[in-house]
């Protein structure tokens, strides 16, 4: 759809259409926000935790040599 059939689309809404239509934008935006920024941090955590483990260092490492060669 261009950007000239949308508006069209979107003036011909009702205002309670326009609102929830805006409403659910927002919200779908705010969540693939959060659920991007914990697919980018949950890894992070679990190494910070495996490193922290008994053993943990060499274990780390090992996984860091694997995804090198990979």
């Amino acid at each position: 759809m261009d950007k000239n059939e949308f508006i069209g689309e979107f003036q011909s809404m009702e205002m309670s259409e326009k609102i929830s239509f805006c409403v659910f934008g927002a919200l779908d935006t705010i969540l693939q926000g959060v659920s991007n920024t914990m697919n980018s941090v949950l890894p992070v955590a679990n190494d910070i935790i495996a490193f922290n483990s008994p053993g943990g260092a060499q274990k780390v490492q090992e996984r860091a040599k694997k995804s090198d060669n990979s």
